[in-house]
């Protein structure tokens, strides 16, 4: 019985490997915010091993975090304007560079602490969801400039 446990339990643990993703994130930055204001921007780039959603982002000393597309579109009168929209769990393709940048694709900070403009770095959490419907978080830090 005690032989047979040890190998249901390790059976156990070979197939949880077999499911965690390798989540790598690199030039994870956020911008200070503005003198008197609360919302700000922040920008990374995501390469993953397997096909994930991102459900959710938090962090202390922010309120509010979403990832908003970004594209600058023509009015009737020839100006050009921008026009960013919330994502709904954006999907991290295998393989693919998922990249958030300044002038395109971003994180949008809305509610952020005023104290954030005094540290260096902050962690965000990622909760990140497979196509099997597993969840995976990943805490990630950012340089804040």
């Amino acid at each position: 019985m005690k032989k047979f446990s040890l190998i249901l339990i390790s059976l156990l643990f070979l197939s949880m490997n077999n499911y965690a993703a390798e989540v790598k994130f690199s030039s994870a930055l956020i911008k200070t915010p503005r003198p008197g204001l609360n919302i700000t921007s922040g920008f990374f780039t995501l390469l993953s091993d397997h096909d994930l959603l991102i459900k959710s982002i938090q962090a202390d000393l922010i309120g509010r975090i979403e990832i908003h597309t970004m594209a600058m579109k023509k009015t009737a009168d020839g100006l050009e304007i921008m026009q960013m929209r919330k994502m709904e769990s954006p999907k991290i393709s295998k393989g693919v560079p998922f990249v958030l940048r300044p002038g395109s694709d971003h994180l949008m900070l809305y509610e952020v602490n005023s104290q954030i403009s005094s540290t260096k770095k902050i962690t965000l959490k990622f909760t990140f969801e497979s196509n099997t419907g597993d969840l995976l978080t990943q805490n990630v830090v950012f340089d804040i400039n």
